[in-house]
């Protein structure tokens, strides 16, 4: 297509309505052929060297056919008569009928207005555009995968004649070439995906969670990989979502995730796999461990089960709650009488209205499986208190057996139960972030949970009391089975260093602080450790596979006198001890980070210091990518 930056003009008053798209943009026509030729914005000379002066001449080119003057379509190439005597008024209804005139003249003017409204001035630009069936073809596919329209809807009839009003042209494919095309664009992206993992160095978290379809009663499972790119940047991606065959014991789930991780190549990049705590899962993880390469896994695997710590503060909580449950009851048996029906809830509104209470959120009934929703119920309804009251002199006597009103006890319990679970919903929020790193949020939040259960037991309200002395128990249970390696993530932060671990053992074990932040500090020396031999065996066995392999591909045995050289190789190869604890001590010994916390990146912060810490940094960059909970999946 050629641009052509002229403006239209109307020819006479019997051409006026129609937008002229051909004084913007000019098709060529076949070059072995006579053909009328734009001079000037306002002349165009015929076959005959005449002016031809009416506007239809912007959408025909007048030629010659066997002697005689002829008319072709720009459009549609079809041919009338042309000439001087035969008038115009054919062609100006075929202009009305032609439809890839009228698809032109659409498809122009959108994109007029587009570019009108982008630029935000009255004045108009005409951008290049070229029709495109295979991009088209490919943004179909798109929307049904985006959408997850029904891959039949190609085939109903209201959407092929929404898509021929856009453009004839486009032919509109069948759903079995819709369910093809989406099997290849699949397999382009895991190709995709497969080379990225390849050529990614540092090692991947997984999270994996069931998921049971409520219509085709079977159970799925979602494998998300979570990484830290070259460039620093925490990266999400769903692997897998795949159909998981009853029964779903260890045997059948492990075999699916071990399947699931060969098929990408990342088997022997493992670093950790997050999962809900329960005993099946456990067994999960002993099998994985024996699958799976130990020798390629972070401390031949000794810290590969790493627990959704949002479903343990789930557990902590919901044995708390079952202590405080009569004073719930109350406020649940309000907020389900008054969202039970629309004429109740018309009714809450006008009480609201009554006490000039805005109502700036809606009333949400709980569910019992999710604690978090018990506390939104609660804070929820103790904004609309007053309006219960007033509502309470209104409820009939037919109803009055469900609308049982809180005391105001109730109400105070409530309140209390309110202050202290946004504690845990603060902690919720911060485990469940998807766009930062959360491993070093953890062990920091977790051990202001259990100070303020501590304190809670010696508040004087003996039910609070009573719920956090619960909630303690169930607290020492999972903290003794929660992978230490997120303490190590803490101490990955240069914001807090070893300082924050021997902060909180301080308050937490007392004089016997000092054996847990030795222990500590010992695993990230270990790391250290793990991470220079992993590297010093890979360069080793090259060397040795080298020398020890002839041109004919054979090992002969004289070659093994050598062995002594090749053992102080070996070993020269190997990093000392004081090397590794240089690298740790250097970075613990200085100072802290004191930074705007708004304003810092803690993956920058460890791109930049790379060249310092090489090995701390590859420790960083694995271990900040894991995620501490499967909420994300």
């Amino acid at each position: 297509m050629e641009e052509v930056s002229s403006t239209p003009t109307n020819g006479n008053d019997d051409d006026e309505g129609f937008v002229d798209p051909s004084s913007y943009v000019k098709e060529p026509t076949n070059v072995t052929k006579k053909q009328s030729t734009k001079v000037n914005d306002e002349e165009i000379i015929g076959v005959n060297g005449r002016k031809l002066t009416s506007v239809v001449w912007k959408h025909f080119d007048q030629i010659k056919v066997n002697g005689e003057d002829k008319a072709k379509c720009k459009d549609c190439k079809k041919l009338f008569v042309g000439g001087g005597k035969s008038g115009t008024t054919h062609l100006r209804d075929h202009i009305k009928r032609c439809m890839k005139i009228k698809n032109t003249m659409d498809v122009k003017r959108q994109l007029l207005q587009a570019m009108s409204s982008k630029s935000g001035s009255p004045s108009l630009g005409m951008g290049k555009f070229k029709f495109n069936a295979q991009v088209s073809r490919s943004e179909l596919v798109n929307m049904n995968i985006l959408h997850e329209y029904p891959l039949a809807i190609v085939e109903h009839v209201g959407f092929r004649i929404f898509v021929s009003s856009l453009n004839p042209d486009f032919k509109v494919i069948s759903k079995n070439t819709v369910k093809a095309d989406i099997l290849r664009d699949y397999k382009e992206e895991r190709s995709k995906l497969m080379r990225l993992f390849a050529e990614n160095d540092s090692r991947i978290a997984i999270t994996t969670d069931m998921w049971s379809s409520s219509n085709q009663r079977k159970g799925y499972m979602a494998v998300t990989a979570h990484y830290i790119d070259d460039d620093w940047v925490l990266r999400e991606l769903i692997i897998r979502f795949l159909y998981v065959p009853c029964p779903h014991n260890k045997e059948s789930i492990s075999k699916a995730l071990v399947k699931c991780l060969k098929s990408f190549n990342i088997d022997e990049k493992v670093s950790t796999i997050t999962l809900d705590n329960c005993t099946t899962n456990d067994a999960v993880v002993d099998v994985l461990r024996e699958k799976l390469n130990s020798s390629k896994l972070i401390m031949g695997g000794s810290y590969l089960h790493m627990r959704c710590c949002a479903h343990i503060l789930n557990l902590i909580v919901g044995d708390g709650l079952e202590m405080i449950s009569g004073a719930i009851e109350k406020v649940r048996s309000v907020v389900a009488f008054c969202v039970s029906t629309p004429k109740r809830y018309e009714k809450f509104e006008d009480a609201c209205n009554y006490c000039r209470i805005p109502i700036t959120k809606k009333l949400t009934l709980d569910c019992k499986t999710r604690w978090n929703s018990c506390y939104d119920m609660l804070q929820i309804a103790l904004m609309y208190k007053d309006a219960f009251t007033r509502l309470d002199s209104k409820v009939s006597k037919s109803g009055r057996d469900k609308f049982k009103l809180p005391s105001k006890e109730d109400w105070k319990m409530a309140s209390e139960i309110c202050e202290r679970l946004a504690l845990f919903k603060r902690a919720t929020e911060a485990f469940s972030g998807r766009k930062y790193p959360t491993a070093n949020l953890y062990f920091e939040k977790v051990c202001e949970i259990l100070l303020a259960l501590r304190k809670w037991v010696c508040c004087g309200n003996k039910v609070i009391e009573s719920m956090a002395s619960k909630m303690i128990v169930k607290f020492d249970k999972y903290w003794n089975v929660i992978n230490v390696m997120l303490s190590v993530a803490s101490v990955l932060d240069p914001r807090r260093k070893l300082d924050i671990v021997t902060f909180y053992y301080r308050l937490m074990y007392g004089d016997c602080f000092e054996m847990e932040c030795d222990r500590v500090k010992r695993l990230l020396v270990d790391l250290v450790h793990d991470y220079e031999m992993d590297a010093s065996y890979d360069n080793t066995s090259f060397s040795v596979t080298s020398s020890f392999v002839n041109v004919n591909g054979k090992r002969p045995m004289d070659e093994f006198d050598d062995i002594e050289g090749l053992w102080e190789r070996h070993v020269s190869q190997q990093p000392s001890k004081r090397t590794r604890k240089c690298e740790v001590e250097t970075y613990l010994l200085e100072e802290r980070l004191v930074v705007d916390e708004s304003k810092f990146s803690l993956l920058a912060w460890w791109n930049a210091e790379s060249h310092r810490f090489p090995t701390l940094a590859k420790i960083a960059r694995d271990i900040l990518a894991i995620p501490i909970s499967t909420v994300a999946s």
